[in-house]
């Protein structure tokens, strides 16, 4: 069998998996560094085309809910893999908040999975765009995934989901703090659950650690004479 007659192979991302790094035109750049992003909630719309009914719709309910694109709390990107949505200014930036990239050569639209990743940028007019949102959260990595619905559903379901959005300094849960690395939706619920219960059943324990002051002026760090430092974690026995 040869490569015309395999299905195509689609890249697909989930939730937990780190955003695909990539440089690419924009309404804001010739060579726009989409990592330079980060910091704030992103949602990609990977819509392909305002010439497709659902494509045209998704970016009307983005300039109709504007409001939520601030570039401090969450940034917009659409993703047009159509020349004539530039050629005929059919799209265009808002700002703050709205941008969009000119994928006409499916750079972007195959790392993200809208466009098959075995095909190159001269046959790709004739394949099926997967039109979906994307929600990263300020670390770039998956947070939610919303396929396109013929009934419009998906916008509801995508406004719900960023109106529930904590503030992006808590986006994990907790409020971070350097030099703290904490990744969200690593692991799937099911195996978070099979180590919760791991740790009631095989009796774990909370146990602490303290060091004197005086310990820690060995590290640089000044502190009163009497002062202390407390930290405390769990262990779960037979892992490590």
């Amino acid at each position: 069998m040869d490569a015309s007659q395999r299905d195509p192979s689609y890249a697909l991302l989930e939730p937990g998996d780190p955003a695909p790094w990539f440089h690419q035109r924009s309404t804001a750049a010739t060579d726009h560094a989409f990592d330079m992003a980060a910091g704030r909630y992103i949602v990609l719309c990977f819509f392909g085309s305002t010439r497709n009914a659902l494509g045209a719709a998704a970016i009307k309910c983005v300039i109709e809910n504007r409001e939520y694109f601030d570039d401090i709390r969450i940034s917009f990107f659409g993703v047009s893999h159509d020349p004539c949505d530039e050629a005929e200014a059919r799209v265009s930036q808002h700002l703050p908040g709205i941008r969009f990239f000119w994928d006409a050569d499916g750079l972007v639209s195959r790392l993200y999975g809208a466009l098959p990743n075995d095909v190159n940028a001269d046959n790709t007019s004739q394949l099926a765009y997967r039109q979906y949102w994307l929600v990263l959260d300020p670390t770039l990595r998956v947070r939610h995934v919303i396929p396109f619905a013929p009934d419009g559903r998906d916008t509801a379901a995508l406004f719900n989901h960023l109106a529930q959005l904590p503030p992006p300094s808590c986006f994990a849960g907790v409020e971070l703090q350097a030099p703290i690395l904490y990744l969200p939706d690593v692991f799937g619920l099911d195996f978070c659950n099979q180590l919760l219960d791991r740790y009631r059943s095989n009796g774990g324990r909370e146990f602490g650690m303290m060091m004197r002051s005086e310990k820690l002026r060995q590290f640089g760090q000044v502190l009163g004479p009497e002062e202390t430092i407390t930290s405390s974690t769990s262990s779960i026995p037979g892992m490590s």
